[in-house]
């Protein structure tokens, strides 16, 4: 894209001409970071105000603008959440607006629409502080078009909408509140608020990034922590002293991001790192896909009746008023619906602490529809790790036909599914069936080839014509299945008598049996080494 013209609103006389003609040589550039916006309620066009692009990548587009468009009249603190928002583009279209984050306080909003790639990123955070007298441009759009008004910054105030503003001398139209307020090298100094016959209100960029930066943070922060958790191993590095002890350790600096990275992974139940190191990523999470993903190679008939009963499951540790923390996420399969109530089978792991089920635990469960829903564990055997978790007003189109016989000779080759409780993804990786025996394995229980990460737990292995043969587990070398015969078994057991009781069977279990690995940072600096430990188990 072409840099879009700008028509000047109005000039200062007492600016020098020098002093304009700096503005007029970096106006060009600032013009692709700012947009015009505009709110309907229903058919009514309701108001047109400026924005300013704070993010534009492959994926999406963020913009901030003021607040003062979209509030209620029924109170300071609330929106009218009968308005749509739509942006402007450069190209003459407009694009559907979503509303990502809004600051009261600041009367600041964030929304977000697709990826433009003529958009150019605002830099908000530079070190330089604009005083009084200082030349500045209130800079507005309407619509295609870049306007923008000269003056300079004065030393009055004035209280607007709970805030302290700054007035400069600029003269801008009501639809450029909102934009931004720049030097004249182009640096941000403010976001316009309100014009006066005096000049403009401006919030100056200091209060700004207060709202804007921690948002950035957590924004940053979970696009990485989906990155980083990706990778699947099934060894644990021993303890990191020899990394904490060297000269070029630097631990987790105390500062925002650190807070927000503190926040985010303990919500998830991860640990956090004790130092930042390039190429550094979490190993054995529950977002790991599955290493050679092969769901697009399922039949069409498979994969759409997967899609409607398979689920992902996660468990939360109860923190009352905190934030509840995940405490296990794995995959679960629906397997029958009566009236308002539906089944799913899944593993038990789910909801067991030190060998013992935890009934404090709080269930959610991902449907289909990428909704989510509390569940309500109904049935349990940790000899096995199963567990059967209910749901209640969910319309239930489709279930895993358990009853369906197998046929090893006829279907040699099979299939793990799984769920990602974050995403929603589904995921498939092939194996064959395997009579190796190892410790993990007993004569009730089998095995296949198939290579599942943590989020594969509990979830199905099928034919590859669909048909149910098993429950996943997680393994080193294989994956451990409870085949189909087992959980018919069980499953007629609890109807008959109720869950199996946990204290019944603990005696009888192989604490290693059902291990899982813990998750764990991976430091590249400790690779070169080969510094592994014994397996660790939650």
């Amino acid at each position: 894209m072409k840099n879009r013209k700008v028509a000047k609103v109005v000039d200062d006389p007492s600016l020098e001409d020098s002093a304009n003609g700096k503005l007029h040589e970096v106006l060009p550039r600032l013009s692709k970071s700012v947009v015009s916006l505009y709110t309907f309620d229903g058919n009514d066009k309701c108001a047109e105000f400026t924005g300013i692009v704070s993010k534009s990548n492959a994926c999406d587009t963020c913009i901030l603008t003021s607040a003062s468009g979209i509030r209620c009249f029924q109170g300071p603190t609330r929106i009218n959440m009968n308005l749509s928002i739509f942006v402007n583009l450069p190209n003459g279209k407009t694009a559907m607006a979503c509303l990502t984050k809004i600051d009261f306080d600041r009367n600041i909003l964030t929304v977000t629409i697709g990826p433009f790639p003529d958009f150019r990123e605002a830099s908000l955070d530079h070190k330089l502080e604009v005083g009084p007298n200082n030349n500045v441009a209130a800079l507005c759009c309407n619509k295609t078009r870049v306007g923008f008004s000269s003056g300079i910054v004065t030393e009055l105030s004035e209280e607007f909408d709970g805030q302290k503003l700054t007035l400069s001398t600029c003269q801008i139209p009501e639809l450029g509140t909102g934009g931004p307020l720049v030097d004249f090298e182009g640096n941000f100094v403010g976001m316009n608020m309100c014009h006066l016959k005096e000049g403009t209100l401006f919030l100056p960029k200091k209060k700004v990034l207060e709202s804007f930066l921690p948002f950035r943070i957590r924004f940053r922060i979970r696009q990485a922590s989906r990155e980083i958790c990706k990778s699947s191993t099934t060894h644990i590095p021993e303890d990191i002293e020899k990394l904490t002890s060297s000269p070029d350790f630097c631990p987790l600096p105390d500062n925002e991001l650190t807070k927000e990275l503190t926040k985010d992974l303990s919500s998830r139940g991860y640990p956090l790192p004790v130092t930042i190191e390039g190429g550094m990523h979490l190993r054995n999470g529950f977002e790991e896909k599955f290493p050679g993903d092969t769901w697009n190679k399922l039949t069409e008939k498979v994969a759409s009746s997967l899609s409607l009963s398979v689920v992902s499951l996660a468990s939360f540790l109860d923190g009352g008023a905190r934030e509840k923390t995940r405490f296990f996420a794995c995959t679960g399969v629906i397997i029958g619906s009566f009236k308002s109530m539906t089944r799913i089978l899944t593993s038990a792991s789910l909801v067991t602490v030190n060998k013992k089920i935890d009934e404090n635990l709080k269930i959610q469960v991902l449907l289909p529809t990428n909704k989510h829903t509390e569940g309500k564990l109904q049935d349990y055997d940790l000899r096995y790790n199963i567990a059967v978790v209910t749901i209640t007003d969910f319309h239930c189109r489709r279930i895993a036909n358990l009853h369906a016989k197998r046929d090893d000779e006829s279907y040699p080759k099979v299939v793990a599914i799984g769920r990602i409780f974050e995403t929603g993804e589904l995921m498939a990786t092939s194996g064959v069936l395997t009579d190796n025996s190892s410790k993990l394995v007993s004569e009730e229980t089998g095995a296949s080839t198939c290579k599942v990460t943590k989020a594969g737990i509990g979830g199905p292995l099928i034919a590859h014509n669909g048909n149910f043969i098993g429950m996943n587990f997680y393994g080193a070398k294989e994956t451990p299945y409870v085949p189909r015969n087992i959980i018919l078994k069980l499953l007629k057991e609890f109807d008959r008598k109720g869950c199996v009781a946990a204290d019944d069977r603990a005696d009888n279990i192989n604490q290693d049996r059902w291990s899982v690995p813990r998750p764990y940072w991976y430091y590249p600096s400790l690779a070169p080494r080969r510094i592994w430990g014994r397996r660790r188990y939650a």
